[in-house]
């Protein structure tokens, strides 16, 4: 298959759908509480949005998001989007309450049965300034494949409102990893034309990569404080990769 990007500018998306129903029933219907909202609710990007709280006024959440189906039947593939979690219509850090959590889900049976990937519950809950999910490598899947997100909500007393965006499917490994601790900092973001890095070693490499996976810019500094030029690069989300030693660390920037 292409490459496939959706940043959810237009919800829910081409081929994408909703339903509603328990996590070991699968969904139902065609609507649920996933809808339109900027990342964060900060900001202009647009994301996939669902406030998950239980309240006996609201009830609570079992509302599915899903994806078209994929053909990764021919090569690799890699997956990869981003997450944040807030306070009810804020951009304040929160953590979901001990019974709420958001899942992602696979199906490679056209959504008959549906296997959990990933869960973000009150052991890891995404920051308020968003989280790149550790890139998932789609290598086993063979067959026709979707994927969902599932939010589920039941007797919690915290209100939250959790992010979807820039989900994408590339043929290229785009090398994100959960790290503790960064080798390096960088600035502006959002960039209008250049974007600086400080690091601590020295930067061998820096590959840009479009929301389909596409490398548009690459270069080799080999000096700890170096800059990339983004004037030419159109507005919209960007992957900056930076190779430190063993090291290979992606940040999301947005270019005016």
């Amino acid at each position: 298959m292409p490459n496939y990007a959706n940043d959810f500018s237009t919800f829910p998306g081409e081929f994408w759908s909703q339903g509603i129903g328990a996590l070991n029933a699968g969904p139902a219907g065609s609507t649920s509480q996933w809808t339109s909202e900027v990342f964060g609710n900060s900001g202009d990007s647009g994301a996939a949005y669902v406030n998950v709280y239980y309240s006996s006024f609201s009830g609570g959440n079992l509302d599915w998001l899903i994806s078209p189906m994929f053909d990764l039947s021919s090569g690799n593939h890699y997956l990869n989007f981003n997450v944040a979690l807030t306070g009810f219509f804020s951009t304040n850090s929160t953590t979901f309450a001990a019974d709420d959590f958001v899942t992602l889900m696979v199906s490679e049976d056209n959504g008959s049965t549906w296997s959990e990937l990933y869960r973000w519950d009150s052991n890891n809950s995404p920051s308020a300034s968003g989280d790149a999910i550790p890139e998932i490598d789609l290598s086993s899947y063979t067959s026709m494949t979707k994927f969902a997100f599932y939010a589920e909500s039941n007797a919690g007393n915290i209100d939250n409102d959790f992010f979807i965006d820039d989900f994408q499917i590339t043929t290229t490994s785009l090398g994100i990893e959960e790290a503790s601790v960064s080798q390096f900092t960088y600035f502006p973001n959002p960039v209008n034309d250049v974007l600086t890095i400080k690091a601590q070693k020295v930067v061998e490499d820096i590959t840009v990569f479009n929301m389909l996976g596409q490398v548009v810019k690459r270069q080799t500094p080999n000096t700890r404080d170096c800059t990339v030029d983004l004037s030419a690069m159109q507005t919209g989300a960007y992957f900056v990769q930076v190779s430190i030693g063993n090291t290979v660390e992606t940040v999301r920037i947005l270019k005016n």
